[in-house]
């Protein structure tokens, strides 16, 4: 790729975060996640915007990919929490609407826009969120797939579904993690409670080991729950025992110094910027988009 036409050293490259299974009331694109990543993917064409494997981006980012392979203005569209709605038509009973929503999938298609999504891997946990709607079915077909990827969103997202102890055989573990730093076996939301290795290890490690039983590819990149990273995490875990959970890359969300990924973002709390959080309409995802440089 020529200079003029490549990705500038000093650039910013946006990483999209999107919901599959966020629908709104009106079912429209400024609040139903898979509407506005329909509406957005051809607002970025638009605008010379290029989707862009997240696998690229951070390889830029670390120094392993010259610029010069890469388009001047590259964007990175991500899912998280898993929802079947990824790679599947799922309906949803509490909305009429959602039978004619398509997949993940199949706008990942129409647009030719690799998409990274990151997954949840406890299935007590997915049964809890939503039985029937979080299933780990269609991860090797995703993962096979040449715009898809599927990553780690952790083992259970210490999410608020969690009411009590509940021990996961496929985690090898009780959940939520969190419990087996400050002993609470409740779900909080609140990821900053992984404060020890082991509570660290079942939430990562145990999850990746998990995915990649399903994959056949074992999950580097992790998306941080809530975009939260605790300090032992982000200071002491990740970058300390990389052979236990082989992360190489990790993802925060907004709150960050940066909205955008740059050669100097730090490489686990990586920003990214949230549908339904930086913007719901398209004339807001114009504006945020033309921030980056």
């Amino acid at each position: 790729i020529g200079a003029a036409h490549s990705l500038d050293d000093g650039g910013q490259v946006p990483v999209l975060l999107y919901h599959p299974q966020t629908i709104g009331e009106r079912c429209d694109a400024d609040d139903t996640d898979v509407l506005a990543m329909q509406r957005d993917l051809q607002l970025l064409h638009d605008m010379g915007f290029v989707p862009t494997p997240a696998r690229h981006i951070v390889e830029w980012r670390m120094g392993l990919r010259a610029g010069n392979t890469l388009p001047a203005k590259p964007v990175v569209i991500t899912t998280d929490d898993g929802h079947d709605r990824n790679y599947l038509r799922r309906v949803n009973p509490a909305r009429d609407c959602a039978a004619d929503l398509p997949s993940v999938r199949e706008i990942a298609e129409e647009f030719d826009a690799h998409v990274t999504m990151f997954v949840i891997g406890s299935p007590v946990v997915r049964r809890l969120l939503g039985d029937g709607f979080y299933t780990d079915s269609w991860w090797l077909d995703a993962e096979r797939h040449p715009l898809l990827a599927i990553q780690n969103h952790t083992a259970g997202h210490e999410h608020q579904a969690i009411t009590r102890q509940v021990f996961d055989p496929a985690m090898g573990a009780s959940l939520p993690a969190a419990g087996h730093a400050d002993g609470d076996w409740t779900g909080q939301n609140n990821p900053l409670r992984w404060t020890n290795r082991t509570s660290a290890t079942v939430a990562i490690a145990r999850s990746g080991i998990y995915i990649w039983r399903n994959t056949g590819h074992f999950p580097d990149f992790l998306a941080h729950p809530f975009g939260v990273v605790s300090p032992y995490l982000l200071n002491i875990y990740l970058p300390s025992f990389p052979r236990q959970h082989e992360v190489s890359a990790a993802f925060c969300t907004e709150g960050r110094p940066e909205k955008f990924v740059s050669r100097t973002s730090p490489i686990f709390c990586l920003p990214r910027v949230t549908r339904g959080l930086s913007w719901f309409t398209a004339q807001e995802f114009v504006q945020l988009m033309g921030e980056a440089k």
